[in-house]
C-alpha cells in the first residue's frame, strides 16, 4: 500500500514541474529510491497482492526514480512483465536448465563451477559475461558510509524521507511527539486516544473520537483485548478537555445512571464497561425497563451534550442491539501468543491504543455515580415502626440484637404478634417474609401506610403479591436492601450494618 502510495506521490510532483521523468528534475529534488526484495518468491506467498504492485514498479519505476533488486532462488512469482523490464539479471549456479534459459537465453547459468560467489551477468549493454562476488571489506564499508556522511553534510537541507512509517508499537505508552506537536483537534469534544496507521498517505496520525460528531462509541472486545484500557484512556481524555465523567462500576450505579436520574450538565461523558455481565444481574422486569430507558437516553443525551461509551464482549445478544442503537464501533482485536492488547481498527486504519499509567486514567476521573447514589446504613429511629420483607428472617433479627435493638421491639411475622408497645421509645421493627406477611395481610394493611417498608432481597413479583409499591422499584445487589419512607422517598440501605440502633444515643441524650 505504501509502495503504491509513493508512485502518486512521486508522479504528483513529476505533475507539478511539467516533466515525465526523474531525469529531468534539479537533483535532490526528487532522491532515487531503491527497493531490495530478498526471497521475492516468499514475499507473494506470504502477501499475493504484492504482485501487481511490483509489476507496476518493474514497468514504469524507472521513470519515477524507483529501481527493483529482486532477489529469489526459484522463478516462481517473476511474471513476463517484471522479467521484460529487468534488464540487468544476474544468475548464480542454478540446478534446473529451464531457469537459466528463461533468465539467459542459455543453459549456461546450470554448468556454472561449484565455487560460491561465481555468477553471470547480462544486460545493460553486457553480453553474457561470468564473474565472481567477493565479500566487502571494512575499510570499504567505512569509504562507502563516510561518503555518504560527507555527501548528507553538504546538503543540510536534505532529509530522507522513508516510503513507510515505522510499525505501531507493540505498547503505546505515549503519542509520538513530533504528532502531538501537529495535532490540532477540530472540536473542542474531540478526544485523542491511539496511533492510527494511513500507509496509503505514508504517515500515522492520532486517532480521535469527536462524540459531537461521530455519536456515542460502543467499544468491543474480549477478556485481555484492552477493552478497559481504552474506555479508561477515553474517561482521561475527556477528563482533560473539561468533561464530567461518570464512571459506572455497578449494576445499580448503571440502574440509577440510565434509569433513576437526570443527565449530568453537558459537555459529559458517561462511561459503561461490561455493559452485558452487568446487565445480567437484572431481574427480567428490570432488564426491559433498562433497555427501553437506554433507548431514550442515548437519543436524548447527544441534545444536552451527553454522550455514551459502552463497552461489552465481541460476541452475544447485547452486542447486536447496541449496534443498532450506536452508530460508531470500535472493535478490539483477541491477542495472540506474543502479541500486545489494544490493537484494532479506526475509522478504517490499524491502531493501537493508548496504555498510560492507570493514576491518570480512571482514577483520576469524576466519578459522579457513588455520589448520586450513596449506599446508606439502615437507621432505626425510636418511636418509629418499619416493615421489612426479607427471605432471611433470622439473620436479620438476630443482626438486630446484636445491633443493640430490644428484643421485644422486634416482631417476627411468622409468629404470633401482640401489637402493644412495650416501651414508646423502642422503634417497631416487623419482620417477615412473603408468605409470613401475606398469610398476616390485616397486619399489613394496618402498617403499610405509617410506616417505613425495607425490601431485601425481593424480587418484582414479591413487591406485586404484597402489593406496597406501584411501580418497579430500582434495582438492588445482593445484600443491599431497597427503603422506603411514608413520604415516598426511595434509597439504597445495608440491611446489616454495626451503626443502624439510634435508641440507645436517644434516650442518653
Amino acid at each position: 500500500v505504501s509502495l503504491r502510495a509513493e508512485v502518486r506521490s512521486r508522479e504528483r510532483v513529476l505533475a507539478e514541474r511539467g516533466t515525465h521523468d526523474v531525469a529531468a528534475l534539479t537533483p535532490g529534488v526528487l532522491p532515487r529510491l531503491v527497493v531490495v526484495i530478498d526471497e521475492y518468491r516468499a514475499l507473494l506467498e506470504g502477501t499475493p497482492e504484492a504482485a501487481s504492485v511490483f509489476a507496476d514498479l518493474a514497468s514504469r519505476g524507472r521513470a519515477l526514480g524507483i529501481h527493483l533488486v529482486l532477489s529469489t532462488q526459484q522463478l516462481g512469482g517473476l511474471n513476463e512483465s517484471i522479467l521484460a523490464n529487468c534488464a540487468l539479471r544476474v544468475c548464480f549456479r542454478m540446478k534446473a536448465a529451464h531457469d537459466s534459459r528463461t533468465l539467459l537465453g542459455s543453459d549456461a547459468a546450470s554448468s556454472l563451477p561449484h565455487e560460491p560467489g561465481t555468477a553471470l551477468v547480462l544486460g545493460t549493454g553486457l553480453d553474457l559475461t561470468q564473474l565472481s562476488f567477493a565479500m566487502t571489506d571494512a575499510p570499504r564499508l567505512a569509504s562507502i558510509a563516510q561518503t555518504a556522511l560527507d555527501w548528507v553534510e553538504a546538503h543540510p537541507d536534505w532529509a530522507s524521507r522513508r516510503p513507510w512509517c515505522e510499525p505501531l508499537p507493540a505498547v503505546l505508552s505515549a503519542l509520538p511527539a513530533n504528532l502531538l506537536a501537529a495535532h490540532n483537534p477540530r472540536t473542542l469534544t474531540a478526544l485523542t486516544f491511539g496511533l492510527s496507521d494511513l500507509p496509503h498517505e505514508q504517515r500515522q496520525e492520532c486517532a480521535v473520537w469527536d462524540p459531537a460528531h461521530d455519536g456515542h462509541l460502543h467499544v468491543q472486545g474480549g477478556l485481555g483485548s484492552g477493552r478497559s484500557t481504552t474506555l479508561r484512556e477515553l474517561a482521561a481524555a475527556a477528563q482533560v478537555r473539561g468533561f464530567v465523567v461518570v464512571q459506572v462500576g455497578s449494576a445499580e450505579q448503571l440502574w440509577d445512571c440510565v434509569v433513576g436520574h437526570e443527565l449530568p450538565l453537558g459537555p459529559s461523558l458517561i462511561v459503561i464497561d461490561d455493559l452485558d455481565a452487568l446487565i445480567a444481574s437484572f431481574s427480567i422486569e428490570h432488564r426491559e425497563a433498562f433497555l427501553a430507558a437506554l433507548q431514550i437516553r442515548l437519543r436524548v443525551a447527544p441534545a444536552q451534550q451527553t454522550w455514551f461509551v459502552i463497552g461489552t464482549l465481541d460476541h452475544g445478544s447485547t452486542c447486536a442491539w447496541i449496534s443498532q442503537l450506536v452508530r460508531t464501533s470500535l472493535k478490539l482485536e483477541a491477542p495472540t501468543r506474543g502479541s500486545a492488547p489494544g490493537l484494532t481498527r479506526w475509522q478504517g486504519h490499524e491502531t493501537r491504543v493508548l496504555h498510560t499509567p492507570a493514576t491518570t486514567g480512571a482514577t483520576a476521573a469524576k466519578v459522579l455515580t457513588t455520589e448520586l447514589t450513596p449506599l446508606l446504613p439502615q437507621s432505626w429511629l425510636p418511636g418509629q415502626s418499619y416493615l421489612v420483607v426479607t427471605h432471611r428472617v433470622r439473620q436479620v433479627i438476630r443482626s438486630l440484637g446484636e445491633q443493640g435493638v430490644p428484643a421485644d421491639a422486634v416482631h417476627d411475622v411468622g409468629l404470633p404478634i401482640a401489637l402493644e408497645l412495650n416501651n414508646p421509645a423502642d422503634p417497631r421493627i416487623y419482620v417477615g417474609d412473603t408468605e409470613s406477611w401475606q398469610a398476616n395481610y390485616n397486619l399489613l394493611g394496618q402498617l403499610r401506610r405509617e410506616v417505613t417498608i425495607i425490601f431485601d432481597g425481593c424480587t418484582p413479583s414479591d413487591v406485586r403479591s404484597l402489593r406496597l409499591h406501584r411501580g418497579l422499584l430500582p434495582h438492588v445487589e445482593p445484600g443491599h436492601a431497597l427503603t422506603v419512607t411514608p413520604d415516598g422517598d426511595i434509597h439504597r440501605s445495608e440491611l446489616l450494618n454495626e451503626l443502624g440502633f439510634l435508641g440507645e444515643a436517644s434516650r442518653a441524650a
